[in-house]
Order: structure tokens, then sequence, then C-alpha cells
């Protein structure tokens, strides 16, 4: 839903990503090009069931990543939008723990999710 909601204001994102001062000037384009695409897909295939352990391990890396900005924003006491989702939300200790929390249920996922060996195993019982 995030990457829906971002897609079409990649200037707006830019601008959010700018502000958190952790990326440097060159790749910003790219990233606020690119990060709505890659969240649809990644949340699509959750959703659907498909390579959900490649989806789970890089939604979760791509959470924490954005909870280590947000702790980092916190910790400079930068006022700035956190970028989460299109609106003008301002980072803040709620943006950190959810997004964390994201991190640890994706990992959660990963980790829950049963092994080829195990499902073959289990049909021959």
């Amino acid at each position: 839903m995030a990457g829906l909601l971002k897609v079409r204001h990649t200037w707006t994102l830019a601008q959010d990503i700018y502000n958190y001062k952790l990326l440097p000037l060159e790749m910003i384009g790219f990233v606020a090009a690119t990060l709505p695409w890659l969240e649809i897909v990644l949340g699509t295939a959750l959703v659907v069931g498909f390579w959900i352990e490649a989806s789970a391990l890089a939604v979760g890396l791509l959470s924490l990543t954005l909870s280590f900005a947000v702790a980092s924003v916190l910790w400079r006491h930068l006022d700035i939008r956190c970028g989460c989702f299109h609106g003008s939300a301002t980072a803040s200790i709620g943006h950190f723990i959810l997004t964390l929390a994201l991190a640890v249920m994706s990992f959660w996922v990963l980790k829950r999710r049963p092994t080829s060996s195990e499902i073959i195993s289990q049909e021959t019982e």
C-alpha cells in the first residue's frame, strides 16, 4: 500500500529522502523512482504467496533500513516528513516502532516459512 501511495509522487518522495541527509544527491532520484515499485512488487509477492522467502527477506531489510534512517533523524533532532506513506506525517518514535515491527514480522515470516524439505517430508508421511 505504501508503494501505491508514493508511486505518483516521486518528486515529493525525492524531497523526503533528501531531507534525511543520508544518501548522496546522485542516488536520491534513483531511489525515489524505484522504491515505490519495489514496495509494490514485494508486497504483492507476499500477499499472493509468490517468492515468500525472498520477499520477506527484502521487506525485512527495507523496513530495518528505514528504522535506522528514522532513528538517525530522531537522534539528530530533525523535524522532517517520514516519507513512509504519501502525506505530511513527521518522522517520529511511532514511525520507528512501526518500521521496526514490520522488519520483525518479515523476519518472522521468513523463519516460520516451511522449507522445501519440510514440505516434502510432510507429504511423504
